[in-house]
């Protein structure tokens, strides 16, 4: 799916909105307090700055590959939701489109163990967003900002997470 430079997309705050391949925001996209679900196996690009209510992705084996920034953008912002859940044995990849790049994700409240199953790779963090508590499932692979926190605890040495054991 692309939302044309002059386009405008306004997801339903009620209806399922699910996108089976790519998602390019070169527009304008409104969130309507709606869940965005990603789906089928395979790899989905997500690019261009956008404001994700609820953002979803339960297809165990998915790559979702975020588009770095360049000069600050883009940022994806999760408003409500960020619900991640792979498989044992078959996790769900968070990655930025260029391994070794970090993308940028922001999230407005703390996701407390939202993310299961996942390898991470490449995940930075936006000015002021709030953290991404992973639970043991889910795999630090390289090169993720320290909003990322695996294992349901803070890093040794930091502060502002919350010490959840």
């Amino acid at each position: 799916m692309t939302i044309a430079a002059s386009g405008t997309l306004v997801a339903s705050n009620s209806g399922a909105f699910t996108i089976a391949g790519n998602f390019t925001n070169n527009g304008t996209f409104t969130h309507s307090s709606g869940t965005v679900t990603f789906d089928t196996t395979g790899t989905s690009t997500i690019a261009g700055a956008t404001t994700f209510n609820n953002f979803t992705s339960t297809t165990a084996g998915k790559t979702l590959q975020f588009q770095i920034p360049s000069a600050g953008a883009p940022v994806f912002t999760i408003a409500g939701a960020f619900t991640i859940a792979g498989a044992d044995g078959n996790l769900i990849n968070l990655y930025s489109d260029t391994s070794g790049t970090q993308w940028l994700p922001h999230f407005n409240a703390d996701q407390i163990f939202s993310v299961t199953y996942a390898n991470v790779r490449d995940g930075g963090c936006d000015t002021g967003t709030s953290n991404a508590i992973l639970d043991s499932t889910s795999t630090n692979v390289s090169n993720n900002d320290l909003c990322w926190v695996f294992g349901g605890h803070r890093p040794s040495g930091t502060s502002g997470y919350p010490a959840i054991y």
